[in-house]
């Protein structure tokens, strides 16, 4: 799995390439929990257009992240799920905690405070 980083204002965008699966799920923890606790951003977009499949314990990280920013202040959401990833979000029903969009443009929306 492959793990990129982009900044866009205060925004950091997550983009996961591959499986995310047992295998992975700490590589990607331990990489965007150091982003959190760097203090870099606490508004945090996932980009999972090259995600090709998550497995249950991957897919617990996502929401172990987001309470890791909910106590940091911040939000999560994630945006452009491949149909396989879109289900498996979808039976866990993600969207009830967290924002799933379809575009980044909607998920900036999704968790940018009012100001």
């Amino acid at each position: 799995m492959e793990i990129t980083f982009e900044k866009a204002e205060i925004i950091l965008v997550v983009s996961l390439k591959g499986r995310l699966d047992a295998t992975h799920q700490n590589v990607m923890r331990d990489a965007v929990d150091l982003k959190i606790k760097s203090g870099e951003s606490k508004y945090f977009i996932f980009d999972l257009t090259a995600l090709d499949y998550v497995s249950s314990s991957g897919f617990r990280e996502f929401f172990y992240l987001g309470h890791e920013l909910g106590r940091a202040g911040g939000k999560l959401a994630v945006y452009s799920l491949q149909p396989v990833v879109k289900r498996i979000f979808e039976i866990a029903q993600f969207h009830s905690a967290y924002p799933v969009c379809v575009t980044r443009e909607e998920a900036i929306k999704a968790i940018l405070p009012l100001v």
